[in-house]
């Protein structure tokens, strides 16, 4: 059976408001344990409010010769050049 994103989302959210523990809600929808974390990671990433906690607004100086992207998981990419924020963005999905 393939689930959409969205009815993804809805389970996650729907998960939230239960009070059950993931195993006990897992067990109760027929999900894997392990599916449904990593679902709700996705989701976590990908929303907007999310980001806005990920990302900071720093000033660089013209002569700045590199920009250092540090991922949330502590992974860290240099680039040796100004970066579009999108592909950040994309880069992080």
């Amino acid at each position: 059976m393939i689930i959409s994103r969205e009815q993804k989302k809805q389970l996650v959210m729907d998960w939230e408001s239960t009070g059950l523990s993931i195993k006990e809600y897992c067990a109760l929808h027929g999900i894997k344990t392990g599916t449904f974390h990593y679902w709700k990671k996705r989701m976590s990433l990908n929303s907007a409010d999310e980001l806005k906690d990920v990302f900071s607004v720093i000033e660089l100086p013209l002569q700045a010769c590199c920009i250092e992207f540090v991922s949330v998981k502590g992974e860290r990419i240099i680039f040796n050049q100004l970066v579009d924020p999108l592909y950040l963005k994309k880069l992080m999905s």
